[in-house]
Parts: structure tokens; C-alpha cells; sequence
């Protein structure tokens, strides 16, 4: 509740005046459009990273999801889960080019 009203500056849901039940479906809306944007945000990195030129030295390549430091999201979860969709694309890309 406090991400929706002060981070993504939501303050109205917590001005709701019709009801807790109205102000909960509010903040759950926004817990919603933080999950799909997160989503959002993971696939368009995991892209980005595979279409990457992979590292020289046998390393794995890394997704950068741009997310700020102090987002109040589990950023090691969501790096494991780029870097894991990341590979997924960049096999899928190799074996679609080979002969």
C-alpha cells in the first residue's frame, strides 16, 4: 500500500471515501499493475539480452532490467528469472540457426 500511494504517487486509494472494500480493490489494482509492468519489464530485457553479443570468454550473458535500486520488488528473483527466460531465447535463437 505504501509503494502505490507515495512511490507511484496513487495517493486517491487512499482518499476513497466509499468503503474499505473500494479503497482494498483500488490498492489491489496497483499491486496488479505493478506485477504486469515487472512482467513486462523481464521479457523485454530477457530479449535485449539474448539478441546480446554473448561475452568472449564463455560467460553467461546478463539481462539488465532497469529497475531502480530501492524498487520494493525482489530484484534477485526477477534477475534469476531474466537471466533464465535469456537463455531460453538465446538457445532457441541458436538452434533456430543451425544447419
Amino acid at each position: 500500500m505504501v509503494l502505490c500511494t507515495t512511490v507511484l504517487n496513487l495517493e486517491p486509494c487512499g482518499l476513497i471515501t466509499t468503503g474499505v472494500s473500494d479503497m482494498l480493490g483500488c490498492f489491489a489494482a496497483c499491486q496488479m499493475q505493478i506485477q504486469t509492468v515487472a512482467t513486462f519489464s523481464v521479457e523485454r530485457a530477457a530479449i535485449q539480452c539474448a539478441l546480446s553479443t554473448p561475452p568472449s570468454d564463455d560467460g553467461a550473458r546478463e539481462c539488465n532490467l532497469g529497475l531502480p535500486a530501492g524498487a520494493a520488488l525482489d530484484l534477485e528473483a526477477l534477475g534469476k528469472r531474466c537471466g533464465a527466460r535469456c537463455k531460453e531465447l538465446a538457445d532457441a535463437q541458436s538452434r533456430s540457426f543451425a544447419p
